[in-house]
């Protein structure tokens, strides 16, 4: 038979004392595990949330079409002295001063393994509005909305978007949690 016994000392460390034969209290085998502190948890969550305020987008096309959308709130633009030349006319138009990256040391914090075409763009998340504003009825239509619920495939998601669009829907709504992230396949919208 296996009893345990959970001791709180202090508001900090829990003892841990599994009592069988193989852990008596002979044995002296004590496990103690600490708790964080509640300023780290606070530090770890806001450290989080400020990481999911901001999206890398990279790859030409992607960078391009955000640096001429004036909704989108964009914070540092890395690109290749190629890419920059490819991009003439949309970093003129975005408002950013480039910084010129070495190709062979792309200086953006994106996946190595990504397929970057030497352009990465670090982007405030859209606003899109209250849903009141999106989703408002006007005369003579009705609002296709669509609902997503545990859709986590971001190549799943970028498809019903782009299927969204083509059905004239005005709001594609998603969880905050189970749900994909915004990635370069939901991007192309």
């Amino acid at each position: 038979m296996c009893r345990v016994a959970i001791v709180l000392l202090a508001g900090k460390y829990l003892a841990l004392w599994l009592s069988s034969p193989a852990y008596g209290p002979s044995s002296g085998d004590w496990k103690t595990v600490m708790k964080k502190p509640t300023w780290i948890i606070e530090k770890e969550r806001e450290k989080r949330a400020v990481a999911a305020e901001t999206v890398w987008l990279f790859g030409i096309h992607a960078v391009r079409d955000a640096l001429l959308n004036a909704r989108r709130v964009k914070l540092r633009l890395i690109v290749t002295k190629n890419a920059c030349d490819r991009l003439g006319e949309a970093v003129a138009a975005g408002g950013l001063e480039p910084e010129i990256s070495d190709p062979r040391k792309f200086s953006a914090p994106i996946d190595p393994q990504s397929v970057h075409q030497g352009a990465a763009l670090e982007v405030k998340a859209l606003d899109w509005g209250s849903l009141v504003d999106v989703a408002a009825v006007r005369e003579g239509e009705a609002p296709v909305i669509l609902l997503l619920d545990r859709v986590t495939d971001p190549h799943n998601v970028g498809a019903i978007l782009r299927s969204a669009e083509v059905f004239g829907a005005v709001a594609v709504i998603a969880p905050l949690r189970h749900s994909a992230p915004e990635t370069l396949s939901l991007i192309p919208i």
